[in-house]
């Protein structure tokens, strides 16, 4: 099902996307579209009718879940919650992998090119924090750290001490 606005010529949208899982929430609520019938008429209700609510017509649908699909089917994209408010709404809490510095983190995190990751891995933290979503970071401590802490001549406590908090400026929790 297209998003409404897209039928009064308004071009695709993160927020028609929205729409369309919205769509694909309420069959899932209902086993039923929020609108039927002919063309014509579906791109009418779409844009100049409420939506029945999928408690209306099953009342075992959680009040949580009624109301996060009306938000994604709402007639005005400017009102359909994005990425982060759904994130939000369903309590989704983001894992993050961070192996430790560039020369440890990026021996085995690498892009299909073969680039480290470490900068984008930060860069995606710095977003998520940007938009008050949760995350979890999960920093191994482990072979590679056992490997290099001969080279350098540094204890292994010594070491993931200093990973941890390199690991809690990089995410704004230690000065």
């Amino acid at each position: 099902m297209q998003a409404p606005e897209r039928f009064a010529g308004r071009p695709a949208s993160a927020a028609g996307d929205w729409y369309a899982v919205g769509v694909m929430l309420y069959e899932s609520l209902v086993a039923k579209r929020p609108f039927h019938g002919s063309r014509t008429r579906l791109i009418w209700q779409q844009r100049y009718m409420d939506t029945p609510e999928p408690a209306e017509r099953d009342p075992n649908v959680p009040a949580e879940w009624n109301e996060l699909c009306l938000a994604l089917i709402h007639r005005d994209p400017a009102r359909r919650p994005d990425g982060p408010e759904l994130i939000r709404r369903l309590k989704i809490h983001v894992g993050v992998s961070v192996d430790g510095p560039a020369f440890l983190h990026d021996r085995r995190r690498r892009t299909r090119q073969g680039a480290g990751t470490l900068e984008r891995v930060l860069a995606g933290i710095r977003c998520l924090r940007e938009h008050d979503i949760p995350l979890w970071t999960l920093g191994t401590v482990g072979g590679d750290l056992l490997e290099v802490a001969p080279v350098l001549g540094t204890p292994v406590a010594a070491l993931a001490e200093a990973h941890a908090h390199g690991l809690g400026r990089a995410l704004g929790r230690d000065a």
